[in-house]
């Protein structure tokens, strides 16, 4: 069986369709690898064909994000938190379920997630340069 791909991979990213120790081709496997360099989504379409069967085709929408940006708004900040912890105790399969909040991916929305999430999360303010009493940054 033989993998066609039809659209642009995002840049950073490859498609292997070798096994890596032998060289040898991977009859209907394929391997999407790499680092990828550009948030946002691309949708592939990938064709089957075996030279008998009519083509199957199939599409898969590959989204890149910045690493702790579960609300997909492009930043990472404290409302990445808040769209965890607003699903807190919400299991796959139950209603209000969000793969994004679930950021470890092991079927439930809980502390975890948050606990993966909160490293990215932009350094506090150096206290030394910011007047709390006023609210604004010292010059």
């Amino acid at each position: 069986m033989q993998l066609s791909l039809v659209g642009v991979l995002p840049p950073g990213l490859s498609l292997v369709q070798t096994d890596p120790d032998t060289g040898q081709p991977t009859y209907g496997k394929a391997l999407l690898t790499g680092k990828p360099t550009t948030v946002g989504s691309t949708t592939l379409v990938f064709y089957a064909e075996n030279g008998i069967q009519p083509r199957d085709v199939h599409s898969l929408t590959v989204r890149v994000t910045i690493p702790g940006d579960v609300n997909g708004d492009g930043k990472v900040s404290c409302d990445d938190v808040n769209f965890i912890t607003a699903r807190y105790g919400i299991r796959r399969g139950q209603e209000g379920y969000d793969y994004n909040a679930d950021y470890n991916m092991d079927g439930v929305i809980d502390v975890r997630d948050t606990a993966q999430v909160t490293p990215y999360l932009p350094a506090a303010r150096d206290a030394s340069s910011f007047d709390s009493d006023n609210n604004k940054e010292l010059t």
